[in-house]
């Protein structure tokens, strides 16, 4: 919708352009920082104070994101006819959302889209950071299926040991203590484990195993 007053709009006796925008990505997973430099011209006749917003675009997260957020601000006292380079810095922390699986803060690999300009509807200038982060460990539950907790650095040991423990020797023991032959019970929940023959995999002993795998 079009509306008269946007997110970020302000008034102003004289008139700014922002140019070379440029970005700097240092450092990695929290130490991560994204530093966006642009340039503000005043092109009026009066000195002047602009108030530069940057905008970042989330890659193709796994949630429902809004469009663009802001991130970060900076007020500039530019001269008439004059120029100055703005250099405003995104964290970690800035790109973070709250994930509701792995109940922390999350940041997307992927390519985060950059806006720079003077208002959430004027962003005339634009470019895409990389970024790269240390997927964390997803956190297995009840509902986990049993590919899944293969997969998991731990819960797949865990969960492989427990049933040799409880099955022995047995065929039963065999089938599903072996990784390859177990992977085709992927799409099957942890908590119907119990219900295999010789397994004695209770509620208490399921949670416990789930809660060992995640320490």
């Amino acid at each position: 919708m079009e509306v008269g007053y946007p997110f970020g709009h302000g008034l102003s006796y004289t008139i700014f352009e922002h140019s070379h925008l440029r970005t700097e990505v240092r450092g990695s997973d929290e130490q991560l920082e994204i530093d966006v430099t642009v340039t503000v011209t005043n092109t009026g006749t009066r000195d002047g104070r602009d108030v530069v917003q940057v905008y970042d675009e989330a890659p193709s997260a796994k949630v429902r994101r809004p469009v663009r957020e802001l991130r970060a601000f900076a007020p500039a006292e530019v001269a008439a006819g004059e120029s100055r380079a703005v250099t405003l810095t995104l964290t970690w922390r800035d790109l973070a959302y709250f994930h509701p699986e792995f109940r922390q803060w999350y940041v997307e690999s992927g390519t985060v889209g950059i806006h720079v300009g003077h208002s959430s509807r004027d962003l005339p200038l634009a470019t895409g950071v990389d970024v790269r982060v240390t997927e964390p460990v997803r956190p297995l539950h009840r509902d986990s299926t049993i590919g899944e907790c293969m997969a998991h650095p731990r819960g797949g040991r865990i969960l492989a040991s427990f049933l040799e423990q409880k099955l022995g020797e047995s065929e039963m023991s065999r089938t599903l203590s072996d990784p390859e032959v177990l992977a085709r019970y992927a799409s099957i929940p942890l908590s119907r484990i119990g219900s295999f023959p010789g397994t004695g995999l209770t509620e208490q002993a399921l949670d416990a195993l789930i809660s060992k795998a995640n320490a």
